[in-house]
């Protein structure tokens, strides 16, 4: 398919609107208890920058109907043709594994750090698609945020 054939999607034409998913992500927010950690009005400058990044890569991937909030309150991401990624609230062990593993290279701990936190091996994060990486990324920086 040529560049002039391809026909971006936007409003009507995706599959959720951008009002349910603006609800979906609160409903996630709400379940997975950030609701104050994750309260733009409590940010500043470059941590609300930076969580409303990241929430529009998430809202944009619900809006595509790639991203759910299961009935356990958890994200369950399924990139196009892919295997689904569920998305379970972390545990300590997550950050106890983050500090056992000193990698210098930012990309290879944020592998390392998605695997840890689904169970997916770090294989199966590198060979995702950048778009799928960028919101599996998105996901786990909002659990991560301080």
């Amino acid at each position: 398919m040529s560049v002039s054939n391809v026909v971006p999607l936007h409003g009507s034409d995706l599959p959720v609107a951008a009002d349910v998913a603006e609800a979906e992500f609160q409903k996630w927010v709400r379940a997975m208890g950030m609701s104050q950690k994750l309260d733009p009005s409590r940010l500043d400058g470059e941590d609300r920058k930076s969580l409303l990044d990241q929430k529009r890569v998430i809202t944009d991937a619900i809006e595509r109907g790639e991203l759910v909030v299961n009935d356990e309150g958890c994200f369950e991401f399924t990139p196009t043709g892919g295997q689904t990624i569920a998305w379970p609230e972390p545990t300590m062990e997550v950050m106890m594994a983050i500090d056992g593993h000193r990698e210098t290279d930012n990309a290879k701990r944020m592998f390392f750090i998605m695997a840890k936190m689904t169970g997916k091996p770090v294989t199966f994060f590198r060979a995702l698609k950048l778009r799928h990486g960028q919101v599996c990324q998105a996901v786990a920086n909002l659990f991560l945020a301080s």
